[in-house]
């Protein structure tokens, strides 16, 4: 790394490693004085300017701004609200359009997202502290920077060296990095340095330290009444040292200091006694002096703009910061310079400072921004890795009351999660649900206190073994209870006098003042994605911390307070591709694909998801339900997952019995299901059926036969439930119980082939379904519900999903026109299923991405999750492997073509030791044990009509497939 040296005599007044020219000038020196000498007085105030620059959004002000650069010549701009397209737009026409290339700033304490959207943010100082990892916060610095420097940005208004000694205070709070002075001096100074290590200058404020205030100096005057002993030992502490460690500028508060300057009225950045006696003189501080915004009621409550700017300058202020009126106050600043009123020597030294900066920066000349691609190089991997990193070391475990971090075993625990500040599930809750089956629910800001205590005796009634109360969409004032609803507050300390409570508070630390009594209590900072993420990772022992509380709450919550739970084995970890070192933009090429099939209607949407070495890198959820765009796609949402119930049901319960030694896989089925004794199919063997090798035919359509000549449903069927008519088939179809003996029946007459020939059959899974009822004892969707998906927390994995769940929450299938004649939602598609009752051993299981991904996860994981053993390694290699030379099948699981002249179910850089599957609804998983990778597809293509097979036609699931390898393995 370059590092730009910034001098303690003055970034701006002294220039590192310049060769003197044989006059003893520098060349900074030479340009600096050749560019003053050519400007008028007015162009020199000008230059002490710092207009406020708006790139979208209702302020947008550009028309403005091109008038000031052009007409009174301004020396910079600082950006707030805008786009990075538009704000490079604007800086490159600013740039043009200024004779003396413009100083650009941005106020982006936690990156430039502060001010932009479409860019990754960053913590907040306070989240960090809690981290307490000085590599996180310089690379942050160094990130920023970079952000900064792709648009065009020399300063950035950061870091915030306040000490935050006053937990009311309403303004700075969680942007400081606490309330210890050596953290925040260490912190500031690796964030500091991690800016103008990269180029960028930095910025200390609210000098001499706003920490102790209850006022917001944005709304009026502020002012601290103590000792100058106490200051100069405390809040200006930090300021102190990182000025002599080379700080490039510093920010002046508006603020009522008497120990400073006793005027009434009057903030110390108005005040000589501290910037020029103290800062320049007493300080020998060189580096530029920039005054808070000029347009803050701390200052404009009691002048004018030009009188302020008079003020600011004779106070000794470098530049001024966002005033208004400034053809006004440049003629005011005139004024006083003609009268004297402003020391002529001072403002000429402010002026050669400004230039002396801009040399330094490169602004000779006029820069242009590059426009390409820059929403993509302003969000690079390294960024996206650092927030993640960042989130997932701040989340502090203040107290484990009765160790319920994590929470262990939650297959044998009934969940509740509350979220508060919000009526819809938050992202916090579906993490959650990727672990667990957890009972959900929100309730918004404006809950009364009557709903409340219906809602606590319900709880209460419900026998919850652990309840996560989460506390969302909060803000940091103090005076408002800190955005948290009274009412809330009361609910969840009634709550919190239970054992069981786990509170989780997604805002600022001081809100814990109003929950004293927590026996278990995590502190997530920010009501951000990536923090309520990894909150909920942590809660399950997905991921552990060593982060501890930056500043004192209360007696129960000091400084400092944290604790390190443990992590679980072999769980799924949710994470970023740059986490295993691969890049996110890479995986735009999958969304380009997805996009564009539903763009040609092959599917109205789709979860998508890929997971390399036990970390789920990409879960990505696409579209609609429907194609009338009504219902966007979530994650947690269910798909009738077809065929795919064969391996995520019927095979995993087959294996159980395999390896318990109740089946024999190379003997006759007939063995175990007398019916098929005197048959045509008494010789098939339980490994021929698993491998659609024993010359069964491949289906049946039953329901053809239950339609009679007009394609109508014959008596078999009945619109309302009753007597024999209780398997239900869609809404309000019944069909008669008995026939079920008949279907059966039906597959019994049915013809075979000679065995040995690979014929896809969903009958042998039928009769794989009986022999499993038969064995077990119990139904199949029960069998594999207690010795599966329930162990291992899946929250969607289901057979008949309406007794379970929402309708609105599962994609809907076919508009089935010939046998169901309605929309088939919520039932599974299959008719041979459906009729059946819904429990196939060929189809009927409904899933979202995750719970498959578990699955097959737990099966990479040789037969182990989550620290619980389900199958023998021995039995997972027997299953997944290919069994015959004549077809490519596992036992029951599919394989890749080793054959290149036969159609391969993957793409052709999937090696042989993968196994997975595919579904007729449009979905598809597959699991390599070589590299570990995962990748699972699912949609409702389907729908509207099962007769569309573009995602078939178009190869988008083998795409897809091939994609991921092209990315993860480079094949």
């Amino acid at each position: 790394m370059i590092r730009v040296f910034w001098a303690v005599l003055g970034f701006c007044l002294v220039a590192t490693q310049v060769v003197a020219q044989p006059d003893g000038v520098s060349p900074k020196d030479r340009w600096v004085d050749s560019v003053f000498n050519s400007l008028t007085r007015e162009e020199r105030i000008g230059q002490l300017i710092m207009a406020s620059a708006f790139s979208s959004g209702p302020e947008k002000n550009s028309k403005e701004v091109l008038k000031l650069i052009k007409e009174n010549k301004i020396g910079g701009v600082i950006f707030f609200k805008g786009t990075p397209e538009a704000q490079a737009t604007l800086t490159n026409a600013y740039q043009k359009k200024s004779n003396i290339p413009l100083l650009i700033a941005i106020d982006g304490e936690w990156g430039v997202a502060m001010r932009l959207s479409n860019v990754i943010k960053f913590s907040r100082q306070m989240g960090l502290a809690a981290a307490n990892n000085d590599s996180l916060v310089y690379r942050m610095g160094e990130e920023i920077a970079k952000q900064c420097k792709t648009l065009g940005i020399h300063i950035n208004f950061a870091p915030v060296a306040d000490i935050n000694n006053n937990p009311g205070n309403p303004v700075i709070n969680d942007r400081s990095f606490g309330d210890d002075k050596y953290m925040v001096t260490r912190l500031a100074g690796m964030y500091m340095r991690g800016m103008q290590d990269n180029g960028v200058m930095a910025c200390l404020k609210h000098f001499p330290g706003h920490g102790d205030t209850k006022t917001d100096s944005h709304h009026g005057l502020p002012e601290i009444g103590f000792p100058f002993k106490r200051l100069d030992t405390l809040e200006l502490y930090p300021f102190k040292q990182l000025m002599k460690e080379g700080a490039a500028s510093i920010m002046v508060a508006h603020m009522r200091i008497p120990a400073f300057d006793t005027a009434s009225n009057v903030a110390v950045s108005l005040s000589p006694h501290l910037i020029n006696h103290y800062i320049k003189y007493t300080l020998n501080y060189k580096g530029l002096v920039f005054t808070d915004a000029l347009n803050m009621k701390g200052v404009a409550a009691y002048y004018t703009q030009p009188e302020i700017a008079v003020k600011s300058l004779q106070a000794g202020n470098d530049i001024l910061l966002c005033p208004t009126q400034i053809p006004k106050v440049i003629a005011a600043v005139n004024v006083a310079l003609n009268n004297c009123d402003i020391d002529t020597n001072q403002f000429n030294k402010s002026v050669k400072k400004v230039l002396a900066a801009k040399y330094q920066m490169g602004l000779t000349t006029a820069p242009k921004v590059s426009l390409t691609n820059i929403t993509k190089r302003i969000n690079p991997p390294s960024a996206m890795l650092l927030q993640e990193q960042m989130a997932a070391q701040q989340i502090t475990v203040v107290k484990n009351g009765k160790k319920l971090l994590p929470v262990k075993s939650p297959d044998k625990k009934k969940i509740a999660s509350i979220a508060l500040g919000f009526s819809t599930k938050t992202v916090f809750q579906q993490m959650l649900g990727n672990y667990a089956r957890v009972d959900y629910y929100q309730y918004g800001l404006g809950v009364d206190s009557a709903t409340f205590e219906t809602v606590l005796q319900s709880i209460k009634q419900k026998n919850y073994d652990v309840i996560i109360v989460s506390l969302h969409n909060t803000n940091r004032n103090p005076n408002d209870y800190y955005g948290l609803n009274p009412n809330a507050i009361g609910f969840t300390n009634r709550l919190n006098e239970e054992e069981n409570v786990i509170l989780v508070s997604f805002g600022i630390p001081y809100n814990l003042l109003y929950f004293p009594n927590c026996k278990s209590l995590v502190v997530g900072y920010q009501d951000t994605d990536i923090n309520q993420e990894k909150a909920a990772q942590l809660i399950f022992g997905v991921i552990n911390n060593h982060a501890k509380l930056p500043v004192t709450i209360s007696a129960e919550y000091p400084k400092n307070a944290g604790i390190t739970t443990d992590t679980l084995k072999q769980l799924l970890r949710y994470t970023t591709p740059e986490a295993l070192g691969y890049n996110s933009h890479d995986f735009e090429q999958l969304d380009a694909v997805v996009n564009k099939a539903i763009r040609q209607k092959a599917l109205p949407g789709g979860q998508l998801l890929v997971a390399k070495g036990g970390n789920v890198i990409y879960s990505k959820a696409y579209g609609y339900t429907t194609y009338d765009k009504k219902t966007p796609i979530t994650n947690d949402m269910l798909y009738d997952i077809a065929s795919m119930s064969k391996v995520m049901g019927t095979t995993l319960a087959v294996m159980r019995l395999h390896e318990k030694g109740e089946i024999d896989l190379d003997k006759p089925v007939s063995k175990y299901l007398k019916d098929l004794r005197k048959t045509n199919k008494k010789d098939i063997t339980i490994k021929q059926l698993l491998t659609h090798t024993g010359g069964l035919k491949a289906w049946i359509p039953f329901y053809r036969s239950t339609l009679d000549d007009s394609l109508r449903l014959n008596n078999i069927y009945c619109y309302e439930e009753g007597g024999q008519y209780v398997c239900k088939v869609a809404d309000n179809l019944y069909m008669r119980s008995d026939y079920k003996d008949t279907l059966w029946q039906i597959i019994l007459d049915s013809e075979v082939s000679p065995a040995g020939k690979y014929v896809y059959s969903d009958l042998g899974f039928i009769m794989l379904q009986r022999l499993v009822e038969q064995i077990a004892e119990e139904p199949l969707n029960d069998y594999v519900e207690k010795h599966f998906y329930k162990p291992l927390g899946l929250g969607t994995m289901t057979y008949l999903p309406l007794e379970k769940v929402d309708r609105t929450m599962i994609a809907p299938t076919e508009d089935d026109k010939e046998f169901r004649r309605q929309l088939v939602w919520g039932y599974v598609h299959d008719p041979a299923a459906a009729m059946l009752g819904g429990v196939a051993g060929h189809a009927g299981l409904f899933s979202n991405s995750n719970d498959v991904a578990v699955v097959l996860q737990m099966l990479l994981n040789n037969g182990e999750y989550g620290g619980k053993r389900y199958f023998k390694k021995e039995t997972v290699e027997l299953f997944t492997a290919k069994q015959l030379d004549e077809c490519r099948r596992g036992l029951g699981w599919d394989k890749p073509e080793p054959d290149k002249t036969k159609g391969n179910p993957t793409a052709d850089n999937v090696p042989y030791a993968a196994f997975g599957h595919s579904g007729f609804t449009g979905t598809i998983c597959w699991a390599d044990p070589e590299n570990g990778i995962i990748y699972i597809f699912l949609s409702n293509r389907v729908y509207p009509s099962a007769e569309n097979n573009l995602i078939t036609k178009n190869n988008v699931r083998s795409r897809l497939h091939e994609l991921v390898y092209s990315i993860l393995v480079g094949k």
